[in-house]
C-alpha cells in the first residue's frame, strides 16, 4: 500500500475530513476542478474516497503535499507542521499551499473572489518564507487537529489523539527535516525551550532534525527580521542535508 493510501487509511481512523463536507464552496473541491491534472488534485480524490462517516466532531484543514514529495528522493523532503488556523494569527496556512506553486498574491485575489472564497491574509506572507524550499517536496499540515468528539468549539482538541496523528504522518511521510512555524508546533512536539531563544535555531529529536521558525504574521515587529533569518537557515540546512 502506497503512502497515499496509509495517510487516507489513519484520517479515517480520527473522522477528520468526511467526504460529504467537502462539497462545491470547499477550496479543496474548487481546487481539483481548476486544477485536475494536478498530482495534489488527483491525490485528494484518494484520499476523499476513503472518507465515507459522518461528522462527528469539528473537523480540519487537509494536509498538503507537493507533486513529487510521495514519488521520488530526487530532493530533501520537507514537512512543515503549522499551529492549527484557529490559534492567534494563524489564517490557514495548509488550506491555501495547494495555490502556491499557481499564483501570486493577486492572481491569488482573484482566484478567491471569482470563486467565491474566504480570503487568508497572510498567503504571500507564508508563501514567502516557504518557497525557499521545493515545493514539490514540501508536506503541510496543522500540528493540534484531532477535536474531542460531538464538539465544535474552537480549540477544543483532543491533545493525545492530536500528538498521536502528527507521530503517525511523520512516520508515514518520513521527511528529511520537519519545520515547525511557531511555538504552538514547538510546545506540541515536546520541546521544553523558550520559543524566543531557538527560535532560527535547529533542535534534534529521535534522530529528526527540526528548524523552529516564525509563524508569518505582520504582527510581531521582529517578523521581517526572523523570516530572513528563517530562509537563511533553511537554506543553510538543506545545503548541508545535500551534502
Amino acid at each position: 500500500m502506497n503512502q497515499i493510501l496509509k495517510l487516507a487509511e489513519i484520517f479515517a481512523e480520527y473522522k477528520l475530513y468526511p467526504s460529504e463536507c467537502f462539497d462545491n464552496t470547499s477550496i479543496a473541491h474548487i481546487f481539483q476542478s481548476t486544477h485536475s491534472t494536478d498530482n495534489y488534485s488527483k491525490d485528494l480524490h484518494k484520499i476523499l474516497l476513503m472518507q465515507q462517516y459522518k461528522p462527528e466532531q469539528r473537523g480540519a484543514d487537509l494536509p498538503y503535499w507537493g507533486n513529487r514529495f510521495f514519488q521520488d528522493n530526487l530532493s530533501i523532503r520537507v514537512m512543515v507542521i503549522s499551529q492549527d488556523s484557529n490559534a492567534l494569527d494563524a489564517g490557514s496556512v495548509v488550506f491555501h499551499a495547494c495555490l502556491w506553486p499557481y499564483m501570486e498574491k493577486e492572481e491569488y485575489k482573484k482566484y478567491i473572489k471569482n470563486n467565491k472564497l474566504k480570503a487568508y491574509a497572510g498567503y504571500d506572507l507564508s508563501k514567502d518564507l516557504i518557497q525557499v524550499l521545493d515545493l514539490d517536496y514540501i508536506y503541510i499540515t496543522d500540528a493540534s487537529k484531532v477535536y474531542k468528539k460531538d464538539t465544535r468549539e474552537d480549540k477544543n482538541f483532543d491533545k493525545i489523539r492530536s500528538k498521536e496523528l502528527i507521530e503517525r504522518e511523520i512516520s508515514i511521510c518520513d521527511p528529511d527535516l520537519i519545520i515547525l512555524l511557531g511555538n504552538q508546533p514547538m510546545k506540541f512536539m515536546g520541546f521544553k525551550e523558550e520559543f524566543k531563544e531557538v527560535c532560527n535555531s535547529v533542535l534534534i529529536s529521535e534522530d529528526k532534525s527540526y528548524i523552529i521558525a516564525p509563524f508569518p504574521s505582520r504582527r510581531n515587529r521582529t517578523y521581517a527580521t526572523r523570516v530572513e533569518a528563517a530562509k537563511t537557515l533553511f537554506r543553510s540546512t538543506l545545503e548541508k542535508f545535500k551534502s
